[in-house]
């Protein structure tokens, strides 16, 4: 869904009171709801599909658990110390580094499995009638081929656990364009 179908449906949902920001009144808090009347039966819904599909056909035990987790709860799974998701900008709309990395990783590598067939076709193509196509799949097949597959799949790999240094690093390095715009 593209982001402006995406902010009318919001916009849509928010004016027929499916949800609300909680504490609106007060400034709102960021992450917490509150369902209006065709939200709450939505969610029912949702759950009661949910507890037919697992619960009966798939035996599955429901359980229900704290809605909030204690600091040292956090603390122990290392949470407090290193939980940090690394945003980038791209126009007014942010996003994970690292998972823009990754999905960058694996589109690059997909490409370099494609490496014989872009050569293939660059020898089929004649330099002096197709000189711009020629030149733009060397180009293409000379970025592929300068950073090693081995290289790619450990940067892929760890991109998760990147400080922003090396996240900003890698994605200039693989020349990652932005989600919207396209630019860097």
């Amino acid at each position: 869904m593209d982001a402006e179908t995406y902010a009318a449906l919001q916009e849509t949902l928010r004016h027929r009171f499916f949800f609300a920001p909680a504490f609106e009144i007060y400034g709102g808090y960021a992450g917490l709801f509150v369902l209006g009347p065709s939200g709450t039966s939505l969610q029912d819904n949702l759950l009661a599909e949910w507890r037919r599909h697992f619960v009966l056909e798939d035996s599955v035990l429901e359980i229900k658990d704290s809605v909030v987790t204690p600091h040292p709860v956090l603390k122990a799974s290392g949470h407090v110390d290193r939980f940090t998701d690394y945003l980038v900008r791209d126009g007014t709309e942010a996003f994970r580094a690292d998972k823009l990395l990754e999905e960058a990783c694996e589109a690059r590598l997909a490409q370099i499995a494609n490496l014989p067939q872009m050569k293939h076709d660059l020898a089929a193509l004649d330099p002096a009638t197709k000189r711009k196509e020629h030149e733009t799949l060397a180009a293409q097949i000379a970025e592929l081929e300068r950073l090693p597959v081995e290289q790619v799949e450990i940067v892929r790999n760890k991109a998760d656990g990147f400080e922003p240094a090396d996240l900003r690093h890698w994605l200039l390095e693989l020349k990652v364009p932005g989600p919207k715009t396209g630019l860097p």
